[in-house]
C-alpha cells in the first residue's frame, strides 16, 4: 500500500541508508521548539493525513517483523510533516523517533527533547486518544534519564486511563506495567505494589477476554508483567495461589497456548 502512495520501502536495508535518513530527519528537529509548535500547520490534505494513518499503524508491525526499517518509516512520517503540516499521527512519530534516537545512537539528551515535543504536539493537534501510545515510550523509558524516576508515574497511569476509554487496551495495559516498575524503582511501598501488581495481572490477563483479542500477542506484555511481580513477590512473600499461577504462566507451552 505505501508502495502505492509513493513511500517505497528497499527490500535490504544497511547501515548507512539508516544513519542518513536518521541525520536527515534530526536536521529538521533541530532547533524546532515547543513553542514552535503553536505555530506549526495541521495538516489539511486528506490523502497525507491517511499516510500517515497506514504509516502509524504499521509501526508496530515494523518493529516486530522489519526492525531495520523503522527508523525509514518513522523518517518518511516526520518527512511528510516537515512538508505537510502536522497531525495526529505525527506525535507518535516523534516519539517514535525519540526512542530511536536513545535505543540506536545513545543520544539521551536529544531523545528527550523530541519526547517532551511529542507529547505537545498531542496537544497542538488534540489527538488525546493517542496519548497512551506516545507516553509509554516517552515516559515509560526515554524521561528516565533526564527526570526522577517517580515524576513519570502519574503521566503513565493518566495515559492509561484515556487508553482505555479510547479503546487503546495494548498501550493502556503497557503504561499500567511500566508505572508499577518506576513505582518499584523509586522505591515506594512495597506491600500496595504487590496488591496492585497482583490486581493488574489477574484482572487484565486471566480474568478477562485479552488473550484472545490483543494484537501484541499476549506472552510480550505478560512476561514483562510477570516478572516485575515475581521480584516483588520474592522480596515480600507471595500466596500459594498466585506462586501456582506464576508457575502457570511463565511455562513457554502455557503462553503460547493460551496467545493463540
Amino acid at each position: 500500500i505505501l508502495r502505492k502512495l509513493n513511500y517505497p520501502f528497499p527490500s535490504q536495508v544497511d547501515r548507512q541508508l539508516t544513519t542518513d535518513a536518521m541525520e536527515t530527519t534530526r536536521e529538521f528537529m533541530t532547533g524546532l521548539s515547543i513553542d514552535d509548535l503553536i505555530y506549526y500547520p495541521l495538516m489539511t490534505d486528506e490523502l497525507s493525513i491517511q499516510t500517515m494513518k497506514i504509516m502509524d499503524v504499521s509501526l508496530m508491525t515494523f518493529y516486530k517483523a522489519a526492525p531495520a526499517l523503522l527508523p525509514l518509516l518513522v523518517s518518511q512520517m516526520i518527512a511528510l510533516t516537515s512538508k505537510r503540516g502536522c497531525c495526529n499521527e505525527s506525535a507518535t512519530a516523534f516519539a517514535a523517533f525519540a526512542f530511536l534516537e536513545m535505543s540506536l545512537l545513545g543520544h539521551f539528551d536529544n531523545a528527550y527533547r523530541i519526547g517532551m515535543l511529542a507529547t505537545s504536539m498531542l496537544h497542538h493537534t488534540g489527538a488525546s486518544k493517542l496519548m497512551a501510545r506516545v507516553f509509554s515510550p516517552v515516559y515509560g523509558v526515554i524521561s528516565l534519564w533526564r527526570e526522577p524516576v517517580h515524576a513519570s508515574i502519574d503521566p503513565l497511569m493518566a495515559a492509561s486511563a484515556i487508553g482505555f476509554a479510547e479503546g487503546d487496551a495494548d498501550h493502556a495495559l503497557a503504561c499500567i506495567k511500566l508505572a508499577h516498575r518506576q513505582r518499584f524503582l523509586s522505591g515506594l511501598d512495597l506491600t500496595t505494589l504487590k496488591r496492585d501488581q497482583e490486581d493488574f495481572v489477574k484482572k487484565h490477563f486471566f480474568q478477562s477476554s485479552y488473550f484472545k483479542t490483543s494484537s501484541m500477542r499476549m506472552p510480550c506484555v505478560l512476561k514483562a508483567a510477570l516478572g516485575d511481580l515475581s521480584v516483588t513477590l520474592a522480596l515480600t512473600g507471595g500466596s500459594e495461589e498466585l506462586s501456582a499461577l506464576l508457575e502457570s504462566a511463565t511455562d513457554e507451552k502455557t503462553l503460547e497456548e493460551t496467545s493463540l
